[in-house]
């Protein structure tokens, strides 16, 4: 299939963890993972990351369910940046 990226799925029982590679590349940070067929379908996987440092290049809405301050800053098509502040949940 070529228009699926590869997706390699690796556990290391004897060191207690589990590694996700996508077209050989290793998914830093990775939190948790789902995968799920809902039959005839294609599987699905869905990952939890650590999203330390990330970028957003879209429009789109922003939820924050975690703990803390969430800084979001904001960059238009020319370059002007502003910024907002997410508050304690």
């Amino acid at each position: 299939m070529d228009n699926y990226p590869n997706i390699e799925i690796k556990s290391n029982v004897k060191d207690g963890y589990t590694e996700i590679f996508i077209d050989g590349v290793k998914l830093k940070g990775v939190r948790s993972f789902e995968l799920k067929q809902d039959a005839p379908g294609i599987p699905t996987l869905t990952v939890d990351l650590n999203a330390m440092n990330m970028s957003v290049d879209c429009l789109g809405i922003l939820r924050h369910k975690g703990y803390g301050e969430l800084k979001i800053t904001l960059k238009d098509d020319y370059g002007n940046e502003s910024e907002l502040l997410g508050s304690e949940s």
